[in-house]
């Protein structure tokens, strides 16, 4: 996948697997279907060029690794109110938006905000990187 630039899932994907889209260094457009419910484990770990991403409503789990080393991550969008320490894997955001921390927003749903912050930083987020409520 070492030239894929952009991914537009449909509604008829339910999962992303494990190692997807690990070390698409050009991935810098990422449009999740609605209807995904699983990120596997590592699925866009390293993808360096990323910037942006929008973790659908219907996200239930997210694997160990799966946007770890995404450095010029600046925007995540989490839509779902689904998430839990037992269901997002451990590193699922080091490294993420590394290139520069202060530019890095992740937006939450307000009814999850102080939980999300807290299990966000667990699972790698930095602690620079702002959490806002949606």
């Amino acid at each position: 996948c070492s030239a894929l630039k952009t991914v537009k899932m449909g509604s008829k994907v339910a999962a992303i697997g494990d190692k997807a889209f690990s070390g698409c260094k050009k991935l810098s457009s990422l449009a999740i279907g609605k209807n995904v419910s699983t990120i596997g484990k590592s699925a866009f770990q390293n993808c360096t060029a990323l910037k942006k991403i929008t973790i659908p409503a219907k996200v239930e789990k997210i694997g160990t690794s799966a946007f770890s080393g995404c450095k010029k991550l600046t925007g995540i969008t989490i839509k779902s109110q689904k998430l839990t320490e037992k269901n997002v894997g451990s590193k699922a955001f080091a490294k993420a938006g590394s290139s520069n921390y202060k530019k890095m927003k992740v937006t939450v749903p307000a009814k999850k905000y102080a939980a999300y912050k807290k299990l966000l930083k667990k699972k790698g987020l930095s602690v620079k990187a702002k959490v806002v409520k949606k």
